[in-house]
């Protein structure tokens, strides 16, 4: 049903109006829908690339060479070496450097890990791909500590895999993951002094 009015304004012109009773409102979105569907988009783009990249694990782990330019057979190597007990560090060193790639936790982890007589890579790379998902689940863990939020509880993980770099470095011989990992499980074991440290 239409209608029209006359108004006078104020230079003493009329003016005519008109309008529709009944007549449709454009339909949008809520707020809420609109985050809702905004979050839903962003987990579902990390989710796919996140998978893109765990798909090639199960190839990354079982290779039988090295995959990281000759370090990985260094520190297979080095890990053979403490082993057996012979050192793999300078002796005395002026200004701090040692020789090996990584710290002694990396090779001691290792040395349990590797079959001295048929040495490989795989126990390395178990563990790190192991280390490479605590540390996702770590980042979920303090996502949500940080924001109190569920959404960022179930991004951040999904993020932190969707790197490439994660599973070109991570899932090696390297300690590129193992590092990490117990960087953030400190806080996460001792939350109040990771909040006293924030403070």
């Amino acid at each position: 049903m239409k209608y029209m009015s006359v108004a006078t304004n104020e230079q003493g012109k009329k003016e005519v109006t008109g309008g529709a009773t009944g007549a449709a409102q454009p339909r949008t979105l809520r707020r809420s829908s609109r985050t809702t569907l905004a979050a839903f988009g962003a987990c579902l783009i990390a989710a796919l690339f996140a998978f893109w990249n765990l798909r090639t694990w199960s190839l990354r782990i079982t290779y039988p060479g090295d995959r990281n330019s000759g370090v990985e057979g260094i520190v297979l190597a080095e890990t053979l070496e403490l082993r057996e007990g012979l050192p793999i560090y300078s002796a005395d060193v002026a200004d701090g450097f040692h020789a090996s790639a990584y710290g002694p936790l990396h090779y001691l982890l290792g040395s349990r890990l590797i079959d001295p007589e048929h040495p490989g890579l795989l126990g390395f790379r178990i563990l790190a791909a192991s280390t490479t998902l605590g540390s996702a689940a770590a980042c979920g863990v303090l996502a949500f500590w940080v924001s109190g939020s569920w959404l960022g509880a179930v991004l951040a993980p999904l993020i932190y895999l969707s790197f490439a770099v994660v599973s070109q470095f991570d899932v090696t011989a390297r300690s590129d993951s193992t590092a990490p990992f117990l960087e953030r499980e400190g806080p996460i074991r001792s939350p109040g002094e990771g909040r006293a440290s924030q403070k």
